[in-house]
């Protein structure tokens, strides 16, 4: 725990980390009047460096830092959209809309009540709708924050995250091939 100092506001500033050791860095977190405003995970390697504006963070802001959705999908087979998104803001949520979209396609919205999440808290989310691919081939998968508190996120820079899937054709049903005559029975 360092500070505090008194920085220009609006400037930005760069927080070097060296790992002398090899061992892995810490993760960084910036404070400003109180208010968590950044914050950095594990650095890598033996120099990260992170850069901040020194300014209060917007009342309404949350990310989706992580999708957890699988790459590989088939035709016709539900598919869990699954991820994390953390508040940035300095107002807590208690509610939010998610949605998905796949290649641009229509929003498929969600929405998140009775939590309390502070500034650097995640939520883990499943969305409540599967994903059902209804083409082989490639597939983009886009996770947005609509709202935040039944209003607009003041900060929509962090707001989507994109993943890239594969799809393959359908798997055969080969019951048919199995049930087209008459089981013969051997006593």
């Amino acid at each position: 725990v360092e500070g505090p100092w008194c920085l220009t506001e609006g400037a930005l500033y760069d927080v070097f980390m060296v790992d002398d050791w090899g061992d892995g860095q810490a993760g960084v977190e910036v404070f400003v009047n109180g208010a968590s405003a950044v914050q950095f995970g594990v650095g890598e390697g033996p120099l990260s460096i992170y850069t901040f504006a020194a300014q209060e963070p917007v009342a309404r802001d949350m990310e989706v830092s992580v999708l957890q959705t699988p790459i590989y999908a088939r035709v016709g087979e539900a598919v869990r959209v699954r991820g994390s998104v953390k508040s940035l803001g300095s107002e807590p949520v208690t509610s939010f809309t998610l949605d998905y979209s796949v290649d641009g396609g229509p929003a498929i919205p969600m929405l998140v009540n009775n939590v309390l999440l502070t500034a650097g808290s995640t939520y883990d989310f499943t969305h409540v709708v599967p994903w059902s691919p209804v083409l082989e081939g490639t597939a983009d998968l886009t996770v947005s924050i609509e709202s935040v508190n039944g209003s607009n996120d003041l900060n929509d820079f962090n707001d989507h995250l994109t993943s890239h899937h594969i799809i393959s054709p359908a798997r055969p049903d080969l019951a048919v091939d199995y049930l087209a005559a008459e089981p013969i029975v051997n006593v």
